[in-house]
């Protein structure tokens, strides 16, 4: 069945043998990329057609050559499909094949082979076939079926989607994939040219010459594996990590010009897309400090980026890239958002700061303890027994004088064991806002033996309500129903808390006797300006209703979120 020897067969065996050597050299090589999977098969198909085809011109019968002819339309038929499954696994489409669906390509060429193989049934392939043998060695001549131009505008139609994906991937995906493209490029329309000219009846060769140019196709694929690099860095690890990566990229080369950014780097800097092959200073004309930084030398550098909602501070670092004997090649630069991170270290500091703050007090409350309080507490004795011998003596006169000093210090020292347990307890204030309010009710009612109504609104939550916040609010609370107890004479006391549109609202009415409104800033005052001072440093705003014989209102307004509640002026928080 095959007896005939021709010296043309070597170019074919050569083509094979390159195309059989390359796919195992990726298989075992490179089999952990994507884009080898698609290769290797692609190669397989090439090696069935170079040496079917040699075996068809060894053939020395029509039916020899017929057998070995039909066998070929495998690689044929299939060859278009791994060919542009190739080209989209290199050019970033691979999740296109990788839909189920794609296994629909494969029907019609499965068709086309059953039509060759039962040819002489219906002639859809070929008709008035018969053995030339004008030439220097017999070949195949026939005319084509209808079947036959339908395979072939289909095959055409997969191998110019594959070429038009590469000269797409030319202009898109940027110098650094330029010439492992190019070489793919030229590998593919090497093999598909020569098919097109024999398929036109152009060629001068009696046979179809190519599979003669796997070979040279192969050996520039080769090229492009071990020279650039082609299966460990593709367009498609591009589209993967440098499209979708949140940081900014850029990369320049030693005249820093630049070769690739990706969209993050593009929006960071509001870069348009022209950018390729210009320098460094002209691309980020928009963002000056950038560019002195980069002349600078500076290889960390932070800006601000202000638009009309937000402001986003970036941190730019350079480095410079170099290849695998260390030798320079560009630089790159990577932008990180460091907003969130800023702003946990601010608020990290305006924490710590609170906390010495704390401490500070609580060394103040212990100084005060240790010695103040004790030196009031020594005078209250020491006054206490003075008296008791002048009133033994009887000397009412100084008794009397004395037994005010006694009162007074009483009432200083008072203060000032309250002053230290206001301290002591602003450390339970931050951790239990409610619980707080709710134990000064409570000493409030055990003191005076007025009723005090608290009300929770139902939508009411502590969420939002920092610790500068609760400080200030539970003061000003205790300032009211120290006033309350002082000067309104009130049976019953009602407090009311609520959350309304970004605001917290403290709400406080008794049923004293009221005052005029008119004197509110005049002597003796100081309680309620102290109020208003911290409901200033909250960012909101005090409301004060009184009338004679109808009680007092006072309305606390704060906001939680987007106003200056939770910053402002919190350097003199607990002033």
């Amino acid at each position: 069945m095959v007896n005939q020897y021709m010296p043309y067969i070597w170019l074919l065996i050569s083509s094979s043998v390159i195309t059989f050597f390359l796919g195992v050299i990726v298989l075992f090589g490179q089999r952990r990329s994507k884009v080898a999977f698609y290769f290797v098969l692609s190669m397989a198909v090439l090696t069935l057609w170079s040496l079917c085809n040699a075996l068809e011109m060894m053939g020395d019968t029509l039916q020899s050559k017929l057998f070995w002819g039909n066998v070929q339309y495998i690689a044929y038929c299939y060859s278009p499909i791994t060919l542009v499954a190739l080209c989209m696994s290199f050019t970033g489409y691979d999740y296109l094949i990788k839909n189920k669906k794609v296994i629909c390509l494969a029907i019609l060429p499965t068709i086309i082979i059953l039509l060759v193989w039962t040819n002489s049934y219906h002639g859809l392939m070929r008709y008035d076939v018969y053995l030339d043998e004008s030439g220097p060695f017999p070949v195949i001549s026939k005319k084509y079926g209808v079947a036959f131009y339908i395979h072939a505008i289909y095959s055409y139609l997969l191998n110019m989607t594959a070429v038009i994906l590469l000269i797409r991937a030319l202009f898109i995906k940027k110098s650094i994939y330029f010439k492992q493209v190019v070489m793919l490029l030229i590998g593919t329309c090497s093999i598909i040219i020569p098919n097109i000219i024999y398929v036109l009846g152009l060629s001068p060769f009696i046979m179809d010459i190519t599979p003669v140019f796997f070979g040279p196709a192969g050996a520039i694929i080769l090229g492009s594996i071990f020279w650039y690099r082609m299966f460990e860095l593709v367009p498609a690890a591009r589209a993967v990590v440098m499209e979708t990566m949140n940081l900014g990229v850029m990369v320049l080369d030693q005249q820093d010009k630049v070769v690739d950014m990706n969209p993050a780097f593009m929006q960071i800097f509001n870069i348009s897309s022209d950018y390729y092959d210009i320098r460094m200073e002209k691309v980020c004309s928009n963002t000056p400090k950038l560019v002195e930084a980069y002349k600078n030398g500076l290889q960390n550098f932070e800006f601000t980026v202000q638009t009309q909602d937000k402001c986003n501070i970036y941190e730019v670092q350079f480095n410079l890239l170099n290849d695998k004997k260390g030798n320079p090649i560009g630089k790159i630069a990577v932008a990180y958002d460091v907003t969130l991170k800023k702003q946990a270290e601010e608020e990290y500091l305006k924490q710590q700061k609170m906390i010495s703050r704390m401490e500070e007090k609580e060394r103040l409350a212990r100084d005060l303890h240790d010695n103040l309080g004790q030196l009031l507490a020594y005078i209250n004795m020491q006054v206490q027994g003075i008296n008791q011998q002048l009133y033994n003596e009887g000397i009412d006169l100084v008794s009397d004088k004395l037994e005010q000093l006694s009162k007074v210090s009483q009432i200083a020292h008072s203060e000032v064991r309250d002053y230290i347990r206001e301290v002591r307890n602003a450390a339970n204030i931050e951790r239990d806002f409610i619980h707080e309010i709710k134990n000064v009710i409570s000493l409030f009612e055990h003191q005076t033996g007025i009723h005090v109504k608290l009300e929770l609104g139902d939508n009411f939550t502590d969420e939002g309500i920092t610790p500068y916040i609760s400080s200030n609010l539970v003061n000003i609370m205790k300032e009211s129903l120290n006033n309350i107890r002082k000067h309104s004479n009130a049976e019953k006391v009602q407090i009311s808390l609520q959350n309304m549109e970004q605001q917290l609202r403290l709400y406080i009415k008794d049923d004293g006797k009221g005052f005029h409104c008119t004197n509110i800033s005049g002597k003796g005052s100081f309680g309620l300006s102290i109020m208003k001072e911290r409901a200033n440093m909250l960012g909101g705003q005090i409301h004060i209703q009184s009338e004679m014989g109808k009680g007092t209102s006072i309305s606390v307004s704060i906001p939680l979120e987007g106003g200056k509640a939770k910053n402002a002026n919190e350097v003199n928080a607990g002033r």
